[in-house]
């Protein structure tokens, strides 16, 4: 058997896509051709194309079918592209979980003046909107309007118990 069809005989057709059901290695689809496990991919580009590809070359797919080995699909490029490729493929969820954890690390760091702390406990404005805009959580602002956070110790230690200023 020709390996393009042994290729085949390993997919699932899905329109123009060649879906991988074989070995995976490393998330990519791989099978063993020529004494040697490679990248179906790799095959598949030499065959199209008639020579090998360059050195450092990566084999990739141009559609959102990972396991996609398609020669119609089938594209070089370099490491560079594999990455841009998957920051344009990142999904909604992976950004908000990013975001969310460049939040966190800003609320860590954020550090409330005394006129942030006196607008926390004395506005009428939504908590919501307050820590967003400070860049700490809600519950820390309802902890600093409660004087459960933030304790104001910038009076001497003394003060209170009748020692001289």
């Amino acid at each position: 058997m020709s390996p393009l069809g042994k290729i085949r005989s390993n997919c699932t057709l899905r329109g123009k896509h060649w879906l991988w059901r074989g070995a995976l290695s490393h998330k990519c689809p791989a099978m063993h051709h020529e004494g040697r496990t490679v990248a179906v991919r790799r095959v598949i580009l030499e065959i199209r194309d008639g020579e090998p590809l360059p050195v450092g070359a990566k084999a990739l797919t141009s559609c959102e079918h990972h396991h996609c080995v398609s020669p119609h699909c089938a594209v070089s490029g370099t490491q560079s592209d594999v990455c841009s490729r998957i920051a344009e493929r990142m999904s909604d969820t992976a950004k908000h979980v990013l975001a969310g954890r460049r939040a966190a690390t800003a609320r860590r760091r954020a550090t409330l003046s005394a006129a942030d702390v006196e607008r926390l406990r004395t506005s009428s404005e939504r908590m919501v909107d307050m820590a967003a805009a400070l860049g700490i959580t809600e519950a820390h602002g309802y902890k600093v309007r409660n004087h459960k956070r933030w304790r104001d110790f910038t009076a001497p230690h003394f003060l209170g118990l009748g020692a001289a200023q």
